[in-house]
This record gives structure tokens, sequence and C-alpha cells, in this order.
């Protein structure tokens, strides 16, 4: 993913805008992603008891604070249908790629199921997929494939910093992800994988090995 400058400097209260709103107005409807008025944007705001006076403001020559917050909300859409879509998996394709990867590769681990029931009820393809090939790049070394907790840094004595949302999988596991070596005031190198699978745009994000948690220790 690659940040759009226009965007990428926004402050804390105009993602707050954007998390509200579209939690409040709705991501889509019909299964189409939504997009939003001006209008619409101030009676939830209105509606939610707060001030919509700040819309209004110009940001620059052309534009204002709610001009940005639907320009961003339209361009999340727009990417959403001409981008992602169309690399997305169908049920077919995610089940044929799933059967081609268990004929090719024999992993240890059980198979993740959806939450249906009957008929309904098959592999959770995109997750599975995620295992079968994680346990095949690691050539054995123990994975957490389905924590159901939140990830913990700590500095052995101590924790240091805890992630707010769970994921599907976690190297070597979710706790005492320990530095190997103390960065000062810059923070801690923390060296554990996590990956979080969205099933339903068939995505799957993974979070860089070492990565720097900066803070006090």
């Amino acid at each position: 993913m690659k940040p759009v400058t226009t965007f990428q400097a926004q402050p804390r209260h105009f993602w707050a805008h954007i998390k509200l709103l579209s939690e409040g107005l709705g991501y889509s409807s019909g299964g189409i992603i939504k997009r939003y008025a001006l209008s619409e944007l101030k009676n939830f705001l209105i509606s939610y008891g707060l001030s919509v006076n700040h819309l209004d403001q110009s940001i620059d020559a052309n534009t204002t604070y709610g001009d940005l917050v639907i320009d961003y909300i339209s361009y999340r859409a727009d990417i959403l249908e001409k981008s992602v879509e169309a690399n997305l998996m169908k049920k077919e394709q995610a089940k044929s790629e799933f059967e081609q990867l268990c004929n090719t590769y024999k992993g240890t681990l059980s198979f993740t199921y959806n939450k249906q029931s009957g008929e309904k009820r098959h592999p959770a393809y995109l997750t599975c997929i995620v295992n079968l090939l994680t346990e095949q790049t690691l050539e054995g070394p123990y994975f957490n494939h389905n924590p159901q907790g939140l990830i913990v840094v700590t500095d052995v004595v101590k924790p240091l910093r805890i992630l707010s949302r769970r994921m599907d999988g976690a190297y070597p596991s979710i706790g005492h992800c320990e530095s190997s070596r103390r960065l000062g005031n810059q923070g801690i190198l923390w060296f554990n994988y996590i990956w979080k699978s969205y099933s339903r745009w068939g995505i799957c994000m993974v979070v860089p090995k070492v990565k720097t948690v900066s803070g006090q220790h």
C-alpha cells in the first residue's frame, strides 16, 4: 500500500471524523460502498450532538474541511471498487487455490472453518492458504495460527506495548515479544511476525518482522 500525499499527514481529528462518520452512516449498503454528501455529514454530526461549523472552514483556497473528509471517503470507495475488487478471489477461485496448495504441500495444522453450518460449512480458504504458506515458508518452527489474544511487547520484566486488535497469527507467539537489543530512547526491536486476514475482501496484512517500538523502558 502506498500512502496518498493528500491524506498522509492529516491529524488525528481528521481520522476521528472518518471513523465516526463511516461507522454512523455505514460503510456500504446493498453491496455498494457508500459515499456521502456534505448534508449527510452535517445531519449525522448534529444528531450526535456535535458542531458542524468546522466543516465549512477553509483549509486552502479551494478546499474546506468537509470537502477533505468527503474527498477521502470517495477516494477510499474508488480504490476498493476499481483497484482492490478486481484482484479479489471469488469463493470458487479461493477453493481451487486452496485445493491445489493442499495437493502440493501437506501441512500439519488442522484447517480453520467458517462459522456456517450444514452445506455452507467449509474451510476458511484464505486463512487456510495463509497458514499453509506460512508453515511451508518457516519449514518447521512453531507459530501460533490462532492466538485468540492480543500481541504483547515486553522487556522481559514488564509490558511495554499491547496491540488493540487480535491477530489471526503470530510467529512464534503473541506473548513476550522481547527485543533482541535495546535502542536507548529510540525503542526496541520487535522480532515477531503477525498477520491479519480479512476474509470479506480476501486480504492478508503482514506486519514486518523487525519493528521499532518507541518509548521508555
